[in-house]
């Protein structure tokens, strides 16, 4: 008879903890091994069980899902990953993908679904939601066109850039030869694509995108391009 499947499940909801281990028990071929509420739990639980794949609720609280993840992985053992999401978030994804994560599956998922996931990352494969799947498709189609993977303009890449570089709205303005309220308009549009109201988020995304170079994005509290950043960014 085959080993089961050692599982750590990973969730701030003892009630979903629960539901997730009766589905993933009942397909007899997954065990889980320990349960955790907070990231701290799940990467010790990871530590001390070694087991084939850690599942991970996105909004793991006390450490956030992909800092759990390095700490998990920092470990020197490397289970799968599988990350539970609440929504479709293409920044979320993009962070989830590259700290480690084998697998996505939204929260909706069927038990099946949970139970072919951890199956299939135990294996060494990866795992996602059609859902999921489907948004990944539309981001590689468009890098694939030469296009970038939030679908914004030239003009909204441009202005991304500079406000990352701690440009006000004004001094945008000067350099685009816009008026200040169209910046506006394109600092609306570039949140509203990429859903990252964050100073940090917008400037990970800058870096994807390879717009300048790390080095650039570098700040720190003495240096006035920090305030800048936080007026042109509101």
């Amino acid at each position: 008879m085959n080993e089961k499947t050692r599982v750590v499940l990973a969730d701030r909801h003892p009630f979903i903890r629960e539901g997730l281990r009766l589905a993933l028990e009942r397909s007899e071929r997954i065990s889980v091994v320990a349960e955790a509420e907070d990231g701290y739990a799940a990467a010790l639980a990871a530590k001390s069980q070694k087991p084939d794949v850690v599942i991970l609720d996105s909004a793991i609280t006390k450490l956030d899902c992909v800092e759990t993840i390095n700490r998990i992985l920092l470990n020197g053992y490397r289970p799968g990953i599988v990350v539970i999401i609440d929504s479709i978030d293409p920044v979320e994804l993009h962070y989830l993908i590259r700290a480690g994560a084998n697998g996505l599956l939204v929260k909706t998922a069927s038990p099946c679904e949970y139970v072919n996931a951890v199956l299939s990352v135990s294996s060494g494969g990866s795992y996602f939601s059609s859902p999921i799947t489907g948004h990944l498709f539309v981001q590689q189609e468009r890098l694939s066109r030469g296009t970038n993977a939030f679908a914004l303009t030239d003009r909204e890449v441009e202005v991304l850039r500079l406000i990352c570089q701690g440009f006000s709205n004004k001094d945008i303005a000067r350099r685009c030869d816009l008026s200040v309220r169209t910046v506006e308009t394109h600092r609306f549009n570039i949140r509203k694509k990429t859903n990252a109201p964050r100073v940090r988020d917008l400037v990970q995304i800058a870096q994807q995108l390879g717009l300048m170079e790390r080095a650039q994005l570098t700040e720190t509290p003495s240096t006035p391009l920090m305030s800048e950043r936080r007026r042109a960014l509101g």
